[in-house]
C-alpha cells in the first residue's frame, strides 16, 4: 500500500519557517488517465524534529488512516495510488466525501504530486497549511492557452473542514448547472468535498474570478488538465496549485522568469479590490486597473518583474521547463519568506530553482549544508525596486537527489524559492515553498465548549506577545474572545488576531434523580438524534437499563461535534418484611391490592389478606393477589 523513502539529511540550524504546518487540508483534482493520471504521491519533509504524520479521510471510512513517521531533516513518500478513485474528485457538481487531513506533531512541509508513468502529465500542489484556509475566495486562473479536448477539465475544488459549512459560489462564468453572476449555496461537512468545471475550452471560459464565501474555514484548489504549450513548442501539461484567500494576498510582488522556451512566460493578477492599479518595475504610472474578479495578463520576456498593486492581488505564474507548463500561485514578498525550506526532488530530470531575497542576503544560502553551492555572484538586481531585491535562477540536476529530502537556508534572512522539476517534452513540476505569510492565526474559530485550541503565530520570528501576556510561539485557548499576537522578524512588525467563539452545547437530560423499589427497574435515556452515546458503564446504545442503585452518567455527541452530558442518581429501597393471610376468593377471580407503607387489612369478604410494614420505608408497593 505505501511506498516510503527515508532521507536524512546534514543537520542545519533552525532558525524559521517554511511553507510549514502541522495541519493541512486538501482535495484532489480530477485528471485524465487518457493523458496520465497515476501514481499519486503525498510527499512530507520534516525539519529539526521527527515528526509523527497522520493521513485521513475525515468523510470516508473506506480510506484507512495511515499513521508514519518522518526523521528529522528528512523525507517521507506515501504512495496513494491504489486508492485514486475515491481521491480524486469526480464527478463534478457532487458532494464527495474524498477530502484528505493530514496532520503532525512537528511542522513539516508536504505537496501532492501527480507523478504519471507515461511521464506526461505531472503537477505539484504545494499543501499550504493555514494559510490556504479562509472563508473569503476568488479564484485565479490563467486564460492565454486551453486544453486540446473536451475530456481535459479546468475547474477547482473545495473542500471543508468543518461539519455544516455553508459555502455561497457565485461562478464568474457559466458552469454545468450554474449560470454566470448567480449565486448558490451548497453545505458541507468536514472533509467533504465539492467540484466545480468550466463548461467549455476556450481560455475565455476559465472561472478566474469565481466568489467563494464560505461560514467555517474551507480550502480550494484550482487545476488546468493538459493546458496546451503551443507557444512554447506545442506540449500539453497539467498545471494547478491549492490557493490562498483573500486575507492571505499580498499587493508586492517578485516574479522570477523560468525555463520555458522563447523566453516568453505569463502573468496573471486577479483583482479582490476594484479600482486597484498595478504598477511594473517601479513605475509611477499604472500599467492597468483591475476590479475585483478581474485578470491582468502580464507578458514576461526579462529575468524578472517586480508588481507592486495599490490593494492586495492574486499573482499566478505560467513558466515551467521547455514547452511543459506549471503554474503556481505566487508569495507576496511583503514581510514573508522562510528562513529553512524544505522538499523533495521527484525525478531525476532536470531540477532548477528560482530564489528571490532583500540584497544583502546573497552570501547566507546553503543546500544541505554546503554554502558554496549557491553562488552570491549569480544574483542580479530586480528592476524597479531601488537595489533593494535581489534574485538568481539555477541549475542544481547534479546537486540534488531525486527521491532525497533536501533542506535550503539563509542564515542572513528571509527568501522564497520555487523549484521546477521535468524533461524537455515529459512534464514540468513548478511550485512554491516558502511561506506565504508571515504571520497568520488563521481564519476565525467556532469550537465547542470544552475544546482547547491551540494557536500558531509560526516559528523563527525574533519575539511574539500575545494579549493576553504569553510570549511564546502558541498559546492554548478554552475561552472565547479575540485573541491578538504581535511579532518583530527582522525589520518587520507584524499583528494578526483572532475570533474564538462557543458553539451552542446539546442540551442533555436524564430526567430526576429517581427512588425505586428493589424489585424494580428503569431505563433512561437523553433521546434520539445524537451521533453517538457514551455511558458511564460502557454501553454505546442510545438507552440503558438500571438494576443497581448508583450514579449513572451519559456523554453524547451531535452533527456538530460538540459533546453534552448529564448525570441521574438512581436509589432502591427493599421491600421489608411482609407478612400475609390469603382466603380463597370466588372461582376464576383475581384481585390486586397496592401496599402504600402502612398495615391494611383486607379481611372478610371471602378473602384475607394482610400487608404489614415493618421497616420505616415509605412509598413502596405490596402488590397481593388472591385466587381459587
Amino acid at each position: 500500500m505505501k511506498k516510503w523513502i527515508f532521507t536524512i539529511l546534514v543537520l542545519l540550524p533552525f532558525v524559521g519557517m517554511t511553507q510549514t504546518d502541522t495541519e493541512f487540508w486538501f482535495a484532489a483534482p480530477e485528471v485524465s488517465q487518457q493523458h496520465g493520471d497515476r501514481p499519486i504521491y503525498l510527499r512530507m519533509t520534516a525539519l529539526s524534529q521527527a515528526s509523527i504524520i497522520t493521513l485521513s479521510e475525515p468523510a470516508n471510512p473506506l480510506f484507512p488512516i495511515i499513521v508514519d513517521t518522518i526523521p528529522s531533516f528528512g523525507s517521507l513518500t506515501i504512495d496513494l495510488t491504489q486508492y485514486i478513485d475515491i481521491i480524486e474528485n469526480k464527478p463534478d457538481t457532487t458532494v464527495l466525501n474524498y477530502g484528505l487531513h493530514l496532520t503532525s506533531d512537528h511542522s513539516i512541509t508536504a505537496y501532492y504530486e501527480v507523478a504519471t508513468a507515461c511521464a506526461c502529465n505531472p503537477e505539484i500542489f504545494t499543501l499550504k497549511g493555514k494559510n490556504a484556509l479562509g472563508t473569503y475566495f476568488l479564484t485565479p486562473f490563467q486564460t492565454f492557452t486551453s486544453a486540446g479536448a473536451a475530456l481535459y477539465y479546468s475547474g477547482f475544488n473545495i473542500i471543508a473542514t468543518v461539519n455544516n459549512t455553508i459555502i455561497t459560489i457565485t461562478p464568474s462564468h457559466d458552469t454545468p448547472g450554474h449560470p454566470a453572476g448567480i449565486p448558490f449555496t451548497i453545505v458541507l461537512n468536514m472533509g467533504e468535498t465539492y467540484t466545480i468545471n468550466a463548461s467549455g475550452l476556450a481560455p475565455g471560459d476559465r472561472l478566474a474570478g469565481t466568489l467563494v464565501t464560505a461560514n467555517q474555514s474551507i480550502a480550494i484548489t484550482i487545476f488546468d488538465d493538459s493546458l496546451s504549450g503551443a507557444a512554447w513548442g506545442g506540449c500539453g501539461d497539467l498545471c494547478g496549485d491549492q490557493i490562498i484567500p483573500v486575507q492571505v494576498a499580498g499587493k508586492q510582488y517578485i516574479i522570477v522568469r523560468g525555463f520555458l522556451n522563447g523566453g516568453i512566460e505569463k502573468v496573471f493578477i486577479l483583482g479582490t479590490v476594484n479600482n486597484t492599479d498595478i504598477f511594473i518595475n517601479g513605475s509611477s504610472i499604472p500599467t492597468a486597473t483591475i476590479n475585483a474578479g478581474q485578470t491582468y495578463t502580464y507578458s514576461l520576456s526579462s529575468n524578472s518583474v517586480f508588481i507592486d498593486c495599490s490593494q492586495p492581488v492574486f499573482v499566478l505564474h505560467l513558466s515551467g521547463f521547455s514547452c511543459e507548463l506549471g503554474m503556481p500561485i505566487v508569495p507576496p514578498i511583503q514581510c514573508t519568506g522562510s528562513s529553512i525550506v524544505g522538499f523533495t526532488r521527484s525525478t531525476n530530470e532536470f531540477f532548477g530553482i528560482v530564489l528571490l531575497t532583500q540584497n544583502g542576503n546573497q552570501g547566507g544560502f546553503s543546500l544541505n549544508g554546503n554554502s558554496t553551492v549557491i553562488n552570491p555572484a549569480s544574483f542580479f538586481i530586480v528592476p524597479g525596486t531601488s537595489g533593494q531585491w535581489v534574485a538568481t535562477k539555477l541549475d542544481l540536476s547534479s546537486q540534488i537527489t531525486a527521491g532525497a529530502g533536501s533542506l535550503i537556508s539563509n542564515n542572513l534572512g528571509k527568501f522564497h524559492l520555487g523549484i521546477f522539476n521535468g524533461g524537455s517534452v515529459s512534464g514540468c513540476r513548478y511550485g512554491y515553498f516558502s511561506d506565504f505569510s508571515g504571520v497568520n492565526l488563521g481564519p476565525d474559530i467556532t469550537k465547542c465548549p470544552l475544546d482547547t485550541i491551540t494557536l500558531d503565530a509560526g516559528p523563527g520570528k525574533t519575539s511574539y506577545y500575545w494579549n493576553n501576556g504569553i510570549t511564546s510561539q502558541t498559546v492554548q485557548v478554552t475561552n472565547p474572545g479575540i485573541y491578538s499576537v504581535t511579532t518583530t522578524d527582522g525589520g518587520c512588525t507584524l499583528i494578526d488576531s483572532i475570533t474564538i467563539i462557543n458553539k451552542i452545547p446539546p442540551t442533555v437530560s436524564l430526567g430526576n434523580d429517581t427512588i425505586l423499589c428493589e424489585n424494580q427497574n428503569i431505563s433512561i435515556s437523553p433521546g434520539p438524534g445524537y451521533t453517538s452515546y457514551a455511558w458511564s458503564n460502557g454501553s454505546s446504545s442510545p438507552s440503558i437499563n438500571i438494576t443497581q442503585a448508583g450514579f449513572y452518567w451519559v456523554k453524547v455527541a451531535e452533527a456538530s461535534g460538540c459533546i453534552g452530558m448529564d448525570t441521574v442518581m438512581v436509589r432502591f429501597r427493599k421491600l421489608t418484611d411482609v407478612g400475609d393471610t390469603v382466603s380463597l376468593l370466588p372461582e376464576n377471580m383475581l384481585a390486586w391490592y397496592p401496599f402504600d407503607g402502612n398495615t391494611l387489612d383486607y379481611s372478610g369478604n371471602n378473602h384475607n389478606g394482610i400487608c404489614a410494614r415493618s421497616g420505616g420505608f415509605e412509598h413502596c408497593f405490596c402488590w397481593l393477589w388472591v385466587y381459587d
